[in-house]
């Protein structure tokens, strides 16, 4: 984890840069660059730097339950550890938390897509597209359990689902888009949860987001996988042409859908987000 004492360093000094902005006319001006009547051409003035805010990067994303099988060369094996991960810098999940304290009762909670760049004291990221991918209002707790899995939607896999205990906050369930490496998952009522590391946070752990997808959209959404194309639906058990016949994870929704609840842990890292102002 990236030390926190540079970022919120780097976040001071941007804040001292922009703290008391000069008009460049005015000081030209003041410093006899230019006078009343001389014509003298102005350049340019130079853009103005941009506004830091604290966001955390996810640094580790897992899948844990349901896991994933695919037919290979060993036969029918699990490939749930090739399908996550975190993704490259340039493709980084940011969590947004205003404010990042779990001493207040609330905060809300935005999910961002990032391109970082690592130095080798901290790392500074900007939005890598226009508006959250999703945001949600999100309660604080200082103690309990943040976030517990849906009664009967789990399926006993190891390592087990962690969910994060206070101080930690959990938001709303909202539409959300997560995933790494080669598998991106299009989860309804997402619920994400995760415990504050210090206060203000200097990273976030045990972190956990539940959501589910219907069977319907898993047997549409089309997977390139390093053994190949699949759909969805084909690499989890109880799935069309899923290879682990004696399986079947598939969950009941609220509504009564057939599909598959989806848990994740994560671990975040604080980093500096560079918005232009």
């Amino acid at each position: 984890m990236r030390p926190l004492v540079s970022i919120l360093a780097f976040v001071v000094s941007i804040a001292c840069a922009t703290s008391s902005p000069v008009d460049p006319i005015d000081n030209a001006e003041d410093e006899g660059m230019v006078g009343e009547g001389e014509g003298d051409d102005v350049g340019d003035p130079a853009p103005p730097d941009p506004v830091t805010l604290l966001a955390y990067r996810i640094r580790e994303l897992s899948l844990r339950d349901p896991h994933l099988f695919a037919e290979g060369p060993a036969g029918c094996s699990d490939v749930t550890a090739l399908a996550v991960g975190a993704g490259r810098p340039e493709q980084s999940t940011l969590l947004i938390l205003a404010p990042p304290s779990p001493a207040v009762p609330a905060t809300h909670l935005e999910i961002e897509l990032g391109a970082c760049e690592e130095t080798a004291s901290d790392a500074r990221c900007r939005r890598a597209a226009e508006g959250p991918e999703a945001e949600a209002a999100a309660i604080n707790q200082t103690s309990g359990i943040c976030a517990r899995e849906i009664p009967g939607s789990t399926s006993g896999y190891s390592p087990g689902i962690t969910f994060p205990a206070g101080p930690c906050f959990q938001a709303e369930p909202v539409p959300l888009q997560i995933g790494g490496s080669w598998l991106s998952l299009a989860l309804e009522d997402a619920v994400s949860a995760a415990r504050y590391q210090g206060d203000p946070a200097t990273g976030l752990v045990d972190g956990v987001v539940r959501g589910f997808i219907r069977e319907v959209d898993a047997e549409g959404t089309l997977v390139e996988t390093p053994l190949g194309a699949y759909y969805l639906s084909e690499l989890l058990a109880g799935g069309r042409h899923n290879c682990a016949h004696r399986r079947d994870d598939r969950d009941r929704s609220p509504d009564g859908s057939r599909g598959w609840y989806i848990y994740l842990n994560f671990t975040a890292e604080a980093v500096a987000l560079l918005i232009a102002s």
